[in-house]
């Protein structure tokens, strides 16, 4: 078993729910992946093509939960709830790209909430949760990638001290479609 990193009780317009967090595990792929195909097929409804988004599995992407729980370089913190399992995960590491220091700069790499969970502060408590872990490891900024269409991710970024700091590439994992992206960062 992994013990807790943290553990909250959050209070919304819906009444209290507790969650913890914890460092995930291979027994945890399956939740991953659920959270974040459900992610996608809400928060990227209309920004990507519906065929893309279609195609996107549980299954599909628990074998990717694998490869990347198996790589030392990231770490994943996800928020659990008793009688819901994983509800929301950030994934965080080494810097991929060549035009910062490597050493310097840390890369939230995928944040996402199940949609039956957003505006409940639980993406809030894990990206402070991986603030605190890199600020230990030594890192002096972090940065992150959101697509240019994504306006609630950026508003969120933005309330939480992130910036645009003129960082811009294009995405290519969709074939014939563009997924442009606005790199944000953090002084730590």
């Amino acid at each position: 078993m992994t013990l807790p990193i943290s553990q909250g009780t959050f209070n919304t317009h819906m009444g209290s729910f507790s969650s913890v967090f914890r460092e995930a595990t291979l027994d945890d792929v399956a939740g991953l992946a659920e959270v974040q195909v459900s992610s996608w097929k809400t928060a990227y409804q209309g920004k990507i093509p519906p065929s893309y988004l279609g195609g996107m599995t549980v299954v599909q992407e628990a074998k990717e939960w694998i490869r990347i729980l198996q790589n030392s370089t990231t770490k994943t913190i996800l928020a659990q709830q008793t009688d819901k399992g994983v509800v929301g995960f950030v994934n965080f590491g080494n810097y991929r790209d060549d035009d910062l220091p490597k050493d310097e700069v840390a890369e939230i790499r995928a944040l996402y909430v199940h949609p039956e969970h957003w505006r409940k502060g639980i993406g809030k408590k894990l990206t402070e949760l991986a603030i605190q872990d890199c600020k230990k490891s030594g890192y002096k900024q972090l940065v992150l990638w959101v697509l240019d269409s994504n306006e609630s991710a950026q508003l969120f970024y933005q309330s939480l001290g992130f910036q645009l700091d003129g960082g811009v590439k294009t995405d290519g994992r969709i074939p014939d479609f563009e997924l442009r992206e606005s790199r944000f960062s953090k002084r730590l």
